[in-house]
C-alpha cells in the first residue's frame, strides 16, 4: 500500500440534526453577595386595630386617663353621683366621672371648655383628722365624696348653704361655697363633665335581691353572712365598705331604699366615708353591732348608701329620727 495522500478540502457543513433530549441539572452555583437596603417605602399606615380588653388597674396606683368631656350640660342636680357616671359613659363609654387627682394625673392636653366642668374633689389617705379634702393630686388620693360637690350632685342651689368643685376653662380647679366673697358661680351654672377611664381593680357586682335589715342576711352569721348573701347572687363578690363602692365609679342607680356597706377606715383608724385606694374595711362602728342587730332603739349604728350614691353613717343619736337597724336593704356587692 503506497503512503496516504494528503487531506482534501472540507466541503460543505450538512443540515442540523434534531436536538436530543435535555440532559440532568448541574449543581447550583454558590450565592452571591446580598445587595444594598433599597429606600423606605411611603405607602399610608393601616386602619387602627381593635382596642385591647379592659384593664383592671391597682389598689395602689390606678392608670388615670382622662376620656374628654361631655357634650351635654348639668347643673349641680344631675341626680347623684351614679347618675354623673352615667352620663360620662353614655357619651364615652367605660368613662367615669373624675376625681381631681385621678384628672391630675392623667395629664390631659384637652382644652376645657368655656363654660368649665364638673369634677369631684379629692381626699388624703393619711391625713390626721377624717376625711381631709384635697384639690391636689398624689399617686393614692382618692375620692371625695361628702363636700364641694352640690350635695352628692343632687342640687342646683345658688343661695343657701351650697359648695361645688369645677375646672375652669384655663384648667384650675376651684372649689367655692355660699360663704365665698365675693360671691362665685354657684350649683346652677351649667357645665360639662370631666369624664376620666382609668380602670380600678374594684367594680361594683350588683345589688342583692335579698334585702335584710341589720340582723344579717344570715340570722346569726353576721358579716359572713353579708358576704355569702353577695356571692350567692353575684360569684366571686361580697360586701363592699365604702371606699370600695367609691372607687368602683359605678352607674348602676342605687335601689330605692338605699343598700347596706361597711363604713371604711384610714390609716389614723379613723372611720372615713370617702374612696381613697389605703382605706380598708371598718368592722368595729356603724355596723348594726357586726349586722347582728336590728334594733330600732337603744345605742345602734349603721352605714348605708343612699340613692344619690354618698354613703351615711347613722346612729340613735342622728337628728332627725332615723330608722335605723330596722330597715330592710339590698347589699351592695363588690369584686
Amino acid at each position: 500500500m503506497g503512503p496516504m495522500g494528503a487531506i482534501g478540502m472540507m466541503g460543505p457543513m450538512g443540515m442540523s440534526g434534531t436536538a436530543g433530549p435535555a440532559g440532568p441539572a448541574g449543581p447550583a452555583g454558590p450565592m452571591g453577595m446580598t445587595g444594598s437596603t433599597g429606600p423606605a417605602g411611603m405607602g399610608n399606615p393601616g386602619p387602627q386595630g381593635p382596642a385591647g380588653p379592659t384593664g383592671n388597674g391597682a389598689y395602689g396606683e390606678d392608670i388615670n386617663a382622662f376620656a374628654g368631656f361631655t357634650a351635654q350640660l348639668t347643673d349641680g342636680n344631675a341626680g347623684g353621683r351614679d347618675a354623673m357616671h352615667a352620663r360620662c359613659a353614655a357619651e364615652l363609654p367605660g368613662s367615669h366621672l373624675c376625681h381631681i387627682s385621678e384628672y391630675q394625673l392623667a395629664n390631659s392636653a384637652t382644652l376645657v371648655p368655656a363654660s368649665g366642668a364638673w369634677i369631684d374633689p379629692s381626699v388624703i389617705p393619711h391625713a390626721a383628722s377624717n376625711n381631709d379634702t384635697t384639690f391636689n393630686s398624689a399617686v393614692g388620693f382618692g375620692r371625695e365624696d361628702s363636700a364641694f360637690n352640690c350635695f352628692a350632685w343632687t342640687s342646683s342651689a345658688s343661695t343657701g348653704t351650697w359648695s361645688t368643685t369645677f375646672l375652669r376653662s384655663d384648667g384650675v380647679v376651684q372649689a367655692t361655697s355660699s360663704n365665698t366673697f365675693p360671691a362665685p358661680p354657684a350649683c346652677n351654672v351649667q357645665r360639662a363633665l370631666a369624664c376620666c377611664n382609668g380602670a380600678p381593680k374594684t367594680q361594683l357586682a350588683g345589688f342583692t335581691t335579698v334585702q335584710p335589715d341589720g340582723a344579717g342576711a344570715t340570722p346569726g352569721a353576721g358579716r359572713p353572712g353579708m358576704h355569702a348573701a353577695c356571692n350567692a347572687q353575684f360569684a366571686g363578690s361580697h360586701m363592699c365598705h365604702i371606699a370600695e363602692y367609691l372607687r368602683a365609679s359605678s352607674p348602676v342607680s342605687v335601689p330605692a331604699t338605699g343598700a347596706w356597706l361597711d363604713p371604711s377606715v384610714n390609716e389614723n383608724d379613723d372611720t372615713v366615708t370617702s374612696g381613697a385606694a389605703r382605706f380598708g374595711r371598718e368592722t368595729s362602728s356603724f355596723t348594726c353591732f357586726g349586722w347582728t342587730s336590728n334594733t330600732a332603739t337603744g345605742t345602734w349604728s349603721s352605714t348605708h348608701l343612699d340613692t344619690d350614691g354618698n354613703a351615711h353613717l347613722q346612729s340613735s343619736n342622728t337628728f332627725p329620727a332615723q330608722i335605723g337597724c330596722t330597715a330592710r336593704r339590698p347589699i351592695a356587692c363588690c369584686r
